[in-house]
């Protein structure tokens, strides 16, 4: 429990000192004037919101404006690209993670997850059931962690009790977790960082966890 502590808290400063260094030169010149990016460990929630491979460089400065850099020599210049032009989409996704050389994006309208390959510069999809939404997902140790929900014809929506998996390596899809209690108001769930599975389900007034 320490050590994950430790590692925490040195993620945070790092990150902390990598955004500084950018934000005091990114709004007055198109350039930034980094050494070496930090490797960190990505958490496995869906906001981690950066990117870096290779001679690429992707921040979200400020909530929603993805600046695309590019290495040259030994600066990384701001480039015309947006994130959405590398996925070939019309607007940034709704976020994004990085697995290796993948860029793992929820689309704007939650119906898909777009793949994005940093070396072979393809892009491909998962999308979900027909009718329904990505409502929350994870990405742990190369594999996507979400769940769907319907939307009602008021704007309500229902969300299905159904964990299901993606496999990036092999594209397989599976069930994880099906709940089959008929009485429940909500249902969600939470991956923590060793893998364990946390469920969240209930009636109003009254909730239970269970782990898996």
């Amino acid at each position: 429990m320490k050590q994950v502590l430790i590692r925490r808290i040195s993620q945070i400063i790092l990150i902390g000192i990598l955004l500084a260094g950018i934000s005091r030169t990114a709004y007055g010149s198109n350039e930034v004037k980094i050494r070496a990016i930090p490797e960190l460990g990505y958490d496995v929630n869906e906001n981690s919101r950066y990117i870096c491979y290779k001679d690429l460089l992707i921040l979200d400065l400020d909530y929603g404006n993805n600046v695309v850099y590019q290495k040259q020599d030994g600066i990384y210049q701001v480039t015309d690209r947006t994130l959405h032009d590398i996925l070939q989409t019309e607007e940034d996704p709704e976020a994004y993670v990085q697995h290796g050389n993948l860029i793992v994006a929820l689309s704007e309208e939650k119906t898909l997850f777009l793949i994005y390959d940093m070396d072979s510069g393809e892009t491909y999809s998962y999308p979900c059931e027909k009718g329904k939404q990505i409502d929350c997902w994870y990405l742990y140790q190369g594999e996507i962690y979400y769940m769907e929900r319907m939307m009602n014809d008021d704007g309500t929506y229902v969300t299905d009790k159904t964990i299901k998996g993606i496999n990036l390596d092999k594209g397989d899809k599976r069930i994880i977790y099906q709940s089959e209690k008929p009485k429940m108001d909500y249902f969600w769930f939470f991956i923590r960082e060793d893998g364990m599975i946390f469920c969240e389900w209930g009636e109003k007034g009254n909730s239970r966890r269970d782990i898996l």
